[in-house]
C-alpha cells in the first residue's frame, strides 16, 4: 500500500523519527513509495544528515516510472549526487520487499521495480517485464 496523507506506514514514521531535521518540512503527501526502499532511504538520509546542512529539507519521496524520486530544498551538488545514486540503486531494488529487483511494466505502461517473487504475485494482474530502455 502506498503511504499517503494520514495513512502513514510504520517505516515512514521510523524514517522521520530518525532524521527529524531532514523531514520537518515534508509535504502532506510526502511518501508515495513502498517499504522495500526503506533501507535505501535510511542510508541516503544518513549520508545527507552527516553533511549537517542547516537548510536541507526533504519535501517528497515517491516512486515514478519504477524508480525512486527524492525531492529536497536547500540542495547542493553533493546532495544531488547522493540522491542520483540512490535513485539509480532503486532501479535494481524491489520496491515491495527490498530484494534485488528488475524494472517491470504493465500493459498500461505503468512501471515498478520488483524481484521475481513479488513479480509473480502481480503477474496475474497483467504485469510483464519491461523492455530495455534505449539510451
Amino acid at each position: 500500500m502506498r503511504t499517503k496523507g494520514n495513512n502513514e506506514a510504520r517505516w515512514t514514521l521510523r524514517l522521520k523519527a530518525s532524521f527529524p531535521e531532514l523531514f520537518q518540512d515534508i509535504s502532506p503527501w510526502g511518501f508515495g513509495c513502498e517499504s522495500g526502499w526503506e533501507i535505501l532511504l535510511t542510508q541516503l538520509c544518513g549520508r545527507l544528515d552527516a553533511l549537517a546542512l542547516l537548510e536541507l529539507r526533504v519535501v517528497q519521496v515517491k516512486e515514478k516510472y519504477g524508480t525512486l524520486r527524492f525531492y529536497v530544498h536547500g540542495s547542493t551538488d553533493e546532495v544531488q549526487a547522493m540522491i542520483r545514486q540512490a535513485e539509480a540503486e532503486s532501479a535494481k531494488t524491489c520496491e515491495w520487499c527490498g530484494a534485488p529487483g528488475q524494472m517491470r511494466e504493465s500493459e498500461r505502461r505503468y512501471f515498478l521495480t520488483l524481484c521475481p517473487p513479488c513479480f509473480e504475485k502481480w503477474a496475474s494482474n497483467g504485469w510483464v517485464m519491461a523492455s530495455p530502455r534505449s539510451k
